[in-house]
């Protein structure tokens, strides 16, 4: 399955497309031939022939995305607006404790804040092979600290120390970590269109706030989903769902602590974020696998929080299994042409 990651990624976009084509490209797929003669009544040429231009008319599908939707329920912005990022710009947030460690100190203070340092994290986690030591992956790791503009010898020793600990950091009950997952058992950046037709399938998800969703306003016809996975791997025969996350919960380890982490999923509403992502990855799974129910081969969601990952158990790692049936049975819905 992972041993093409091209090949992995047109079936993922294009395989799913096809169970729907654009409506934009339906008036490409025939093409009449020339008229040469006039085949019109007489009273009719004079319209024929009308020199004034046709009106057009955008036949362009709408896409939505996970942004677009929190943003339009939190906003009323439109739901495919562009330039939209889920990375939150965090504020500093006022808290009673104080970072003790020099780690901390570091996390709390030396390292970035705000989206731009998502985007960097994203853009290392998608090329850095967790098998491999660091050491041997320095031009990846001196483009991240010159992007977080990190060069003196101690917060740049400190950098290398803090991604040790989040490799090393179990994120799996099993004890299973970052640097256990070869290239050949993952996917990065998994870029997903799916068809979309009934929006109002996602109130009946059993993890979503049906009352926080009635602010769903219904978009016309040609809908997509579009999103970007940060990761999906297989373990186990399972598949999982992963999505970095650089937000700034407080200085201390302590501020990344289970209950910690599910206020900051509801905060931010990344409960459906993850549904839409789930419903992807079973779209995807039920073209590979169309004889395997998606919840045989469904691991669960991951949510690292990396500013709390220690290479212990009990911060920075956020887990869920949501039900495989229901995913399934809603992905249908959502994408069922009436």
């Amino acid at each position: 399955f992972f041993q093409a990651e091209d090949g992995i990624r047109d079936d993922l976009v294009t395989g799913v497309q096809t169970c729907a084509l654009p409506i934009c490209s339906l008036f490409h797929l025939y093409t009449p031939a020339p008229i040469t003669e006039s085949r019109l009544p007489p009273d009719m040429e004079d319209h024929w022939n009308d020199p004034r231009p046709i009106p057009s008319v955008d036949f362009q599908p709408i896409t939505l995305s996970y942004t677009g939707l929190t943003r339009q329920l939190n906003r009323g912005t439109a739901l495919h607006a562009p330039g939209l990022n889920d990375e939150p710009d965090d504020n500093e947030r006022i808290s009673f404790e104080h970072a003790t460690t020099a780690i901390e100190q570091f996390l709390d203070t030396g390292l970035p804040k705000g989206a731009n340092l998502g985007i960097k994290i994203h853009d290392l986690f998608q090329h850095l092979d967790f098998t491999q030591p660091l050491s041997e992956q320095s031009g990846l790791l001196d483009a991240f600290k010159t992007a977080c503009r990190i060069s003196a010898p101690e917060p740049s020793a400190l950098l290398e120390t803090w991604l040790e600990s989040i490799l090393s950091t179990p994120i799996l009950d099993d004890g299973f970590c970052l640097k256990h997952l070869s290239m050949s058992k993952r996917l990065n950046e998994v870029e997903f269109h799916f068809p979309l037709t009934q929006l109002d399938a996602l109130k009946e998800m059993s993890f979503l706030s049906s009352e926080r969703l009635s602010g769903l306003a219904q978009v016309p016809w040609a809908q997509y989903m579009t999103g970007s996975i940060d990761l999906v791997f297989e373990h186990q025969k399972r598949f999982y769902i992963v999505d970095y996350k650089s937000n700034y919960l407080g200085p201390t380890p302590a501020h990344y602590a289970s209950e910690k982490l599910a206020l900051a999923m509801h905060e931010h509403e990344y409960d459906l974020q993850y549904a839409i992502y789930a419903m992807a990855l079973e779209k995807y799974l039920g073209l590979r696998s169309p004889d395997r129910a998606f919840n045989d081969q469904f691991g669960g969601v991951i949510y690292l929080f990396l500013r709390g990952m220690t290479g212990e158990f009990g911060t920075g790692v956020f887990f869920t299994r949501p039900d495989g049936h229901q995913i399934s049975e809603i992905s249908m819905r959502m994408s069922h042409a009436d």
